[in-house]
């Protein structure tokens, strides 16, 4: 029998479960299992003889095998149809998919997808540099959700702070090479970290020349 999903007592059942308390939702936190069954978007786990349905990365289904002892960082929801495990391989995976379910559109499923087609670290280079397209090359998500989820993540700190990660960090050392060289060619130190701090400068895509060609353009206005 291929089970999709726990479900919940209907109707016509003999118990109706009306109200399940918070801390029922939250038992779960993680999973030391053995992988039991690989579907296309979840995994059945044995724990002790009893089968956990566990949704998961399409990146982790192609990683592991029947047999495999896994260990997995687990997120409950519960939806009218059910209640749904998701795991994920670390803890900063985990509140990735936290992240993304903040953001207005972004369903279970999609962010689920996010994560295994585009890795934290690079999702946060997506966000830093406003890299739209990228994301909407994710199935299921348009140039519209794309905008979105660059405009209410932008300023969100756990981008930057749960990966130790931020804007300076990221452009450092290309940054302070181009600062190097600009001073050497006899440019005031000051001028300098303005143009290099106001102006939209792709540090992750750009040559070292290039933005060295575009300061030096900026600095002689």
């Amino acid at each position: 029998m291929n089970i999709s999903s726990f479900d919940l007592p209907k109707k016509n059942h003999c118990v109706i479960i009306e109200y399940i308390p918070q801390y029922c939702i939250e038992m779960i936190g993680k999973i030391y299992a053995v992988v039991d069954e690989i579907e296309v978007d979840h995994v059945l786990t044995s724990v002790n003889g009893i089968c956990y349905i566990i949704y998961v990365t399409n990146t982790f289904i192609t990683q592991i095998n029947i047999g495999d002892k896994i260990v997995l960082f687990i997120e409950t929801h519960i939806f009218d149809s059910g209640i749904r495990l998701y795991g994920f391989i670390s803890k900063q995976e985990l509140k990735y998919f936290r992240i993304l379910l903040n953001v207005k559109g972004v369903s279970h499923k999609i962010a689920i997808r996010i994560i295994g087609e585009i890795e934290w670290q690079n999702f946060v280079h997506v966000i830093i540099n406003n890299d739209e397209k990228i994301l909407s090359t994710v199935n299921g998500i348009g140039i519209k959700l794309s905008k979105r989820i660059m405009s209410e993540l932008s300023d969100h700190k756990l981008i930057y702070e749960e990966n130790s990660i931020n804007i300076n960090d990221v452009k450092n050392d290309v940054k302070n090479d181009v600062y190097q060289s600009l001073l050497q060619l006899g440019y005031n130190q000051k001028d300098i970290i303005e143009v290099l701090e106001k102006n939209n400068i792709n540090y992750q895509k750009q040559s070292i020349q290039d933005i060295i060609k575009q300061c030096l353009s900026l600095l002689s206005k």
